[in-house]
């Protein structure tokens, strides 16, 4: 049987504890309080990645994830994502079928699971090692808002950058993409057919030169 996700013990960590990841001390608004459930240790985010993109993952942003995830992680590398569907799900599922470990930023308290299918993943990243993070109140029910919020923790905690897979002109993704660069953290973008919606953000990124294009998984390495 399932384990209730209510049931599983949680973690608070303040502002102020030496256990809080000083990597949020460079957002204008950090955090007051972050929830954790599952193995948190602070050092992990010197060696850790965020992948992020569209929702309306596309065959080709499903394969690129997976060609980045398998790639990078046995270098030790730990990803960190939304835990949206689309791309968000891709990264942290490839990253557990690789024997990874993976961070998940909820932009909701713990005790509600959204998307609802991604139940079983909520489970398996805490028995991976990994953990579910929320600035937010077990109880807190997400919002709008909430979610382009979150994305500066995603932003922030990722110690060797950002990697945007699959973005919309107007993708949160690409949200996450703006917190990197006003933290100077490495920002890369996956290039993409000119004729994707799902590209043109990535694709606009690579031509205002805000972000690296991304052609090998290397790439990220060298920088990282």
């Amino acid at each position: 049987m399932m384990i209730s996700i209510q049931d599983l013990p949680t973690t608070e960590i303040s502002i102020g504890s030496k256990k809080y990841p000083k990597q949020l001390l460079d957002l204008e608004d950090p955090p007051e309080m972050l929830h954790v459930r599952g193995h948190f240790n602070i050092n992990i985010f010197e060696n850790t990645l965020a992948i992020v993109g569209s929702r309306d993952m596309t065959p080709y942003g499903a394969r690129v994830t997976d060609w980045l995830v398998k790639r990078l992680v046995p270098h030790g590398i730990s990803t960190i994502s939304g835990f949206m569907y689309g791309v968000d799900t891709r990264v942290h599922t490839t990253t557990l079928a690789v024997g990874g470990t993976t961070i998940a930023v909820l932009a909701h308290g713990l005790n509600h699971l959204y998307p609802t299918e991604n139940k079983k993943l909520y489970t398996d990243i805490i028995q991976s090692k990994g953990c579910l993070i929320s600035e937010y109140p077990n109880e807190f029910k997400p919002e709008a808002w909430t979610f382009p919020k979150r994305n500066r923790i995603v932003a922030a905690l990722a110690g060797l950058g950002t990697v945007i897979v699959e973005a919309q002109e107007q993708s949160g993704s690409l949200i996450t993409a703006q917190y990197a660069d006003a933290l100077n953290r490495p920002l890369f973008a996956i290039p993409g057919p000119v004729s994707s919606i799902t590209s043109r953000g990535t694709n606009r990124l690579i031509k205002d030169r805000i972000a690296e294009m991304v052609l090998s998984p290397e790439e990220v390495l060298r920088v990282g």
